[in-house]
């Protein structure tokens, strides 16, 4: 099933979900909004700069690593480890990446990204922003802030990278 704005009666879930934990609502809360996020961003923001939702989590990761190797998107991502030689495949056939052999192990090789996988990486991010500020307008600011915060301590912590203090992004 497909989940949408348009198919969830997010009252009567909330309803349904009342009686249970608050952990688990919250767990429940956070799928639907991680899938409806996907859909939108999809739809949004990789469709029209050419990528799909892969390949910005293979570019996020490759920026949070001072030298990525493929092994560390298989540690660090959701994808199935058999698509991300495509993903990178894909990447380099885009220009947003490049493979430079490891000179500690000629077996293996470092991913690193263009000027072309930076500026797609930062304009998809900042599309995200500008959705994610539409999705969430039923937010203050100040739960808005608290939201995005949380979100980019998990990410970058996923990503293998610290979220600095200072932190003023949106």
């Amino acid at each position: 099933m497909t989940i949408s704005n348009d198919n969830i009666d997010y009252d009567k879930v909330w309803k349904e979900l009342s009686g249970i934990s608050n952990q688990a609502v919250l767990i429940v809360a956070l799928i639907h909004l991680g899938m409806l996020l996907r859909e939108d961003g999809n739809k949004l923001i990789f469709r029209p700069l050419g990528i799909g939702v892969n390949e910005f989590e293979a570019l996020f990761i490759i920026s949070s690593h001072e030298s990525a190797r493929p092994t560390d998107i298989v540690k660090n991502s959701l994808m199935h480890p058999a698509k991300i030689t495509r993903v990178l495949d894909r990447l380099e056939e885009i220009g947003a990446t490049i493979r430079v052999p490891d000179t500690a192990d000629r077996r293996s090789y470092i991913l690193e990204l263009t000027k072309t996988g930076r500026e797609l990486l930062e304009r998809a991010i900042e599309s995200f922003r500008s959705i994610s500020k539409i999705s969430f307008k039923s937010l203050n600011n100040k739960e808005y802030k608290a939201l995005q915060s949380a979100v980019l301590k998990i990410l970058y912590n996923r990503g293998g990278r610290e979220i600095e203090s200072n932190n003023n992004n949106g």
